[in-house]
């Protein structure tokens, strides 16, 4: 236990901070006497008799020149047992004059022991959050067989509300550079904002999902839009602070902590989808993606098939002519095949659009502002053709 408590590298540590204030030398040994830490690096190892007998009585050892040879030591000092939770973890020893270290070194001591209920705590800290981050790593990925009365007893035992709506928000980051060699660094960054950005203490629930992934489950949200909105400029907050691009998917709300399964999965389909159809776009929602997850479930073979049937006199000539058609149409479909916007997008007149429109007419023999049979077999060939990559 004490080993667990107080050990070598945390001893170092201490004596490393109390030298720097004090100006002794400092000795820290286990509970055992032996010497774990110390100012002269070269007695770590040795056993030190009059740290035995202090963590061994459990009172401070006094050491004057007189006791020198029965101690086996070389110089006067006080050692004075260090506790943790009323048991003795090990001795701290300070070297000099007693009578004119007495007055001081009981406060030495206690920033000993202060630091050891730091160190203590931080790891449980550590290791709760490990364990919550399986939990959930775990819980989201199916991994765990678990019927819903277990689940509710895992919540529990982190504190999780299991009756509450959540929807999975899984961020995705990369590095801005292939040359980023401070990664680790970007994502700890990354995480400290997503921690500032949403209530931890409220019952959101943040979690690392292995390299480059987070996992947010989010609690029930009114307004969808004006949190997609947020989400948009955090994206941007944390792209310019972390050095790290991001994408985030978002799945449905469940009535329950059950549900963050099935919202796990479509959050990764939303952002794996929408990064395809979607280069330029940040955040991507499952629910605003009903038609491009119908068009990504067709096999590619097929895709490929209509796209060669529908557009390949379009595509398949790479000219400049032939690729200012496509663009124009695609421009035309991304302002909801309105001649004005589409123009002032393409910063062209709106003549110049009516032609490139009946021009693609020519060469597809389908109308772009024809019917709504002609504009559904082009809708759908741009919408296999943007699925494929392109």
């Amino acid at each position: 236990m004490s080993q667990l408590m107080l050990s070598a590298n945390l001893a170092q540590k201490i004596v490393k901070k109390i030298m720097g204030t004090l100006g002794k030398n400092i000795n820290i040994m286990d509970a055992q006497g032996r010497i774990i830490a110390s100012g002269n690096p070269r007695r770590v190892g040795e056993k030190h008799r009059a740290a035995f007998e202090a963590s061994s009585k459990g009172e401070p050892i006094i050491v004057r020149e007189n006791d020198m040879n029965m101690f086996g030591v070389k110089y006067q000092g006080v050692n004075m047992p260090i506790r943790f939770k009323g048991t003795v973890v090990g001795v701290i020893g300070v070297t000099g004059n007693p009578d004119e270290i007495l007055s001081y070194v009981e406060l030495v001591r206690d920033f000993a022991e202060m630091m050891i209920e730091e160190a203590v705590l931080r790891e449980q800290f550590y290791l709760e959050t490990q364990a919550l981050e399986s939990f959930i790593q775990k819980l989201v990925a199916g991994e765990t067989k678990l019927s819903e009365e277990e689940i509710i007893d895992k919540a529990e035992l982190f504190g999780i509300d299991y009756h509450i709506s959540r929807s999975v928000c899984l961020f995705l980051t990369y590095p801005l550079n292939d040359g980023n060699n401070m990664v680790e660094q970007n994502e700890h960054k990354f995480l400290s904002i997503l921690q500032a950005s949403f209530k931890m203490a409220d019952g959101e629930i943040l979690v690392r999902g292995g390299a480059g992934k987070f996992i947010l489950l989010k609690k029930g949200v009114k307004d969808i839009p004006t949190f997609l909105a947020q989400l948009n400029t955090l994206c941007d907050k944390l792209t310019i602070e972390s050095k790290l691009a991001v994408s985030v998917g978002i799945g449905s709300f469940g009535p329950n902590l059950a549900h963050v399964i099935k919202s796990y999965e479509e959050a990764l389909k939303a952002v794996t989808i929408g990064r395809q159809f979607y280069p330029q776009l940040k955040v991507f929602n499952y629910d605003d993606l009903k038609v491009e997850r119908v068009i990504w479930e067709v096999p590619p073979a097929k895709r490929k098939n209509f796209i060669d049937e529908i557009l390949g006199a379009l595509i398949e000539e790479d000219t400049f002519h032939h690729r200012q058609l496509y663009s124009t149409m695609e421009a035309f479909f991304k302002n909801d095949l309105d001649i004005e916007r589409t123009a002032k997008a393409l910063h062209v007149h709106r003549n110049t659009i009516i032609y490139r429109l009946k021009k693609i007419k020519e060469c597809t023999g389908y109308d772009p502002r024809g019917s709504f049979r002609e504009l559904l077999h082009l809708g759908m060939a741009y919408l296999f053709y943007k699925c494929d990559g392109k």
